[in-house]
């Protein structure tokens, strides 16, 4: 009996100790250094096409509180009431959790994968690629949804005729509230979608048209339910994007995942072939 609590101890042990280190080769990236980009690259073409599309988008923002929400609000109460219900069927599809929750179980499926003896190096590498971009796209989608909760609150901006069901009120703002009424500013939904179609658009070029059509589809289905006025979703589309950027090129500079190309564009590397990922299951399995 004392020999089997003791077997027992010692595999446990094992076990957690094993779990752990595959969880830390997971994160080790953060040990990297950044890389210098070179002088003639700091200042791309693309990132100020971003920088500019920033400031455009603040400005939009701006404008549209005062001419816009209103009546973006008016015109929706206007629509068919099936256009309506079937928008804010879809737009539950813009919640951060359809993203959070895949990757999240992804990567912890790759660390327990990751402490079979039964892998080859190779194996483990390709195991280790499916890992670090499950982990690219829940941090790219987390951290502007975490940014977005708490602007949210700090804001504390009214919803669209959450005052008064007849008169749009855009203005209207209680600061520090957790009241889910005074939580317009930014929409959450549009920062989910936009961090969303950057991360795997990042990763999959060719997806971007279909990610990008999801992404404004969501931000519109935002105001057309009455949830958001048209500067919410601008603004919670600027701060996905931002954040979703800023950690993709966070990436880009420890050559993971991504890579920057002779001209200073950021290029997603090469990752494992379906043939080697569907071979992992039966070598994890022992098959």
């Amino acid at each position: 009996m004392e020999k089997f609590k003791a077997a027992l101890q010692s595999r446990d042990y094992s076990f957690t100790k094993r779990l752990g280190e595959s969880m830390a080769v997971s994160i080790k990236w953060l040990q990297r250094e950044p890389r210098q980009i070179p002088t003639d690259q700091r200042h791309w073409p693309v990132r100020e096409q971003w920088i500019a599309i920033g400031l455009f988008t603040v400005g939009a923002a701006v404008a549209s509180m005062f001419f816009a929400d209103a009546a973006a609000t008016i015109n929706s109460k206007r629509l068919p009431q099936l256009l309506v219900d079937v928008s804010n069927w879809l737009t539950d599809f813009g919640k951060s959790v359809w993203f959070l929750w895949p990757s999240a179980l992804l990567l912890a499926a790759c660390a327990l994968a990751g402490m079979s003896t039964r892998l080859t190096r190779t194996q483990h590498q390709v195991l280790a690629a499916i890992a670090v971009r499950a982990q690219f796209v829940f941090i790219a989608v987390a951290v502007p949804g975490l940014v977005t909760a708490l602007v949210k609150r700090v804001l504390g901006r009214a919803r669209p005729l959450v005052v008064d069901w007849s008169i749009p009120h855009p203005f209207t703002y209680t600061p520090f509230t957790t009241k889910g009424d005074f939580n317009s500013m930014p929409s959450g939904h549009a920062t989910a979608a936009v961090s969303a179609a950057i991360a795997l658009g990042a990763i999959w070029p060719k997806a971007r048209p279909y990610l990008w059509g999801y992404a404004v589809f969501i931000c519109v289905s935002r105001v057309i339910g009455l949830a958001h006025h048209v500067s919410d979703v601008l603004v919670g589309a600027l701060i996905g994007a931002a954040c979703a950027l800023w950690i993709r090129d966070a990436y880009a500079a420890r050559g993971i995942i991504f890579y920057r190309d002779a001209i200073g564009r950021v290029m997603p590397k090469p990752g494992p072939s379906w043939r080697r990922i569907k071979a992992l299951a039966p070598a994890i399995l022992g098959q």
